[in-house]
């Protein structure tokens, strides 16, 4: 546990001096950073340190200890009190402990009594610190198997519960450490060490939370002020000896490390955490630069193929990629934990994950199915398994059919869009739908409604004609099928912005 901090107020200072020198004196593990004789006093000062308890007299000028337990309780949850009375009533206690207040001394106080009471704080402070670690350690699991953005908030508020209103603003690193093969000693108790010893590579850094990623190698993400830099983070790991050339601990020996920058925003943990597991990737010796961009490659047409509803690209998207990943088992062991590491982060990755489509959204049931399926230390041949299992049991059959019958009513309506009959029921009527579900069908499949997408067809035409010919509005208006030349200029002019014969003479 770091050095904890405490303010003392009481309005006598001969008690203040008393209670600093004591602790000073007796409890050297605490810094006593200011004594105040006001509740005032003491409200600056909790904005300004980041105050682990409060030692508060209940007798005070102006707002009393009761009052300043309940607006410190309110400002800083986290934040520790103990009350000073010089007689002891049972209904003022009972009020104290309603404002947090965990103990209460009375006057004159006693050294062993001071000493007692500080320490069981400490001891809510560490079981506090060990719950608050459980909880972000259990959230990064999460967001890390299945990159939920709901998981990532999750993140973001349990450590935002933790925020002072004190120095400079917080920073985030991310740091992957992959063990050498044969090494599967790596529990909970692995975890805690390397994080101990995380703690020590920076002044600033408050916390550190890790969990096993897979069965050879551990992820960190690391909260605190003025972090180093990627190469920074390199240097000071591989200066413990932890790299090839030594260990940490026996049997404990790194095969590669991959460290991100410092980050502003919790939200940055997606693009960080691609950085430090690219750096891992390319420290173990595989060719990355070449996998990112072909990955890259891949998820953007998967992206595409999903958005328009071509489940037969898809799925050979996904089964090459798997082929891939199976092959560079065999001829790159050692980068496969990493290279199964990309595979999913693109699976559950916002490009997928904005898309709409009837086919992305079964694709998106499919992932969290093998999410779900995976252990909590991803063992690579249990999750090379998985992800092999999870593509080929992908299914689009039916979205083959419903993608057939929306391809050929976009056909009908680039065909007649000059047919001012045009509508839902003559479309539905020919492709023997009910037009609700042909609606709703569209809507799913293309992310449009029908009407937006008509109206599209029929503006693009619109601004062809009046950039190619010389038709008067009401002529243009008749040939992409509206009757009334009014509504059609208000839909042209809301769709850009300008009329149509601004839009002529612009074009001209």
């Amino acid at each position: 546990m770091s050095e904890l901090q405490m303010i003392i107020i009481d309005d006598e200072e001969m008690i203040r001096n008393g209670l600093s020198q004591m602790i000073r004196r007796l409890l050297p593990e605490w810094k006593v950073v200011d004594t105040c004789e006001d509740a005032q006093a003491a409200l600056c000062a909790s904005r300004q340190y980041a105050l682990d308890l409060a030692i508060i007299d209940i007798q005070m000028p102006g707002m009393n200890g009761l009052e300043l337990a309940k607006e410190l309780d309110a400002r800083y949850p986290q934040m520790h009190k103990i009350i000073l009375t010089g007689y002891e009533k049972f209904h003022m206690i009972q009020t104290a402990m309603r404002y947090g207040v965990s103990d209460y001394l009375l006057k004159p106080v006693q050294r062993d009594e001071l000493v007692q009471a500080v320490r069981r704080t400490e001891l809510r402070i560490k079981e506090r610190d060990v719950q608050t670690t459980m909880q972000l350690e259990k959230l990064l699991l999460e967001w890390f198997v299945t990159q939920n953005t709901d998981r990532l908030k999750e993140l973001q508020f349990a450590l935002g519960e933790g925020d002072r209103e004190v120095g400079k603003a917080r920073q985030f690193s991310v740091i992957f450490l992959l063990w050498e093969d044969g090494y599967t000693n790596i529990d909970r108790l692995h975890v805690e060490l390397v994080a101990g010893h995380l703690r020590t590579m920076a002044d600033g850094i408050e916390q550190v939370i890790g969990i096993v990623a897979a069965q050879s190698c551990t992820l960190f993400v690391i909260v605190g002020n003025d972090m180093p830099s990627q190469g920074e983070w390199k240097s000071r790991l591989s200066k413990l000896g932890w790299d090839r050339r030594g260990s940490y601990q026996q049997g404990a020996r790194l095969q590669a490390i991959g460290c991100s920058d410092s980050f502003a925003h919790i939200e940055q943990l997606q693009d960080a955490y691609q950085l430090a597991l690219n750096h891992m990737f390319a420290d173990s010796g595989g060719d990355f630069a070449q996998q990112a961009e072909e990955d890259r490659q891949r998820i953007v047409s998967l992206a595409q193929a999903l958005e328009t509803n071509e489940g037969d690209k898809a799925l050979a998207l996904l089964r090459q990629w798997k082929e891939d990943i199976v092959r560079m088992s065999f001829t790159h062991p050692s980068q496969i934990t990493a290279r199964c590491f990309l595979f999913l982060s693109h699976m559950s990755s916002p490009l997928i994950s904005a898309i709409q489509s009837r086919l992305a959204g079964s694709l998106r049931t499919s992932i969290t199915q093998l999410v779900q399926r995976l252990p909590v230390a991803l063992t690579p041949s249990v999750v090379l398994r998985a992800i092999s299992e999870f593509v080929e049991g992908l299914s689009f059959e039916e979205h083959q059919g419903q993608r057939k019958i929306i391809a050929r009513v976009q056909d009908m309506i680039r065909e007649q869009y000059a047919n001012a009959d045009l509508n839902l029921e003559l479309l539905a009527q020919h492709v023997y739908l009910h037009p609700t579900y042909l609606s709703e069908l569209f809507k799913e499949s293309t992310g449009q409604k029908f009407i937006d997408y008509l109206t599209e067809v029929r503006m693009k035409e619109a601004k062809r004609i009046l950039r190619e010919t010389d038709m008067k509005v009401y002529e243009v208006s008749e040939a992409v099928g509206y009757t009334s030349p009014k509504y059609f200029s208000t839909l042209f002019r809301k769709h850009y912005k300008l009329t149509p014969m601004s839009y002529r003479e612009k074009a001209q």
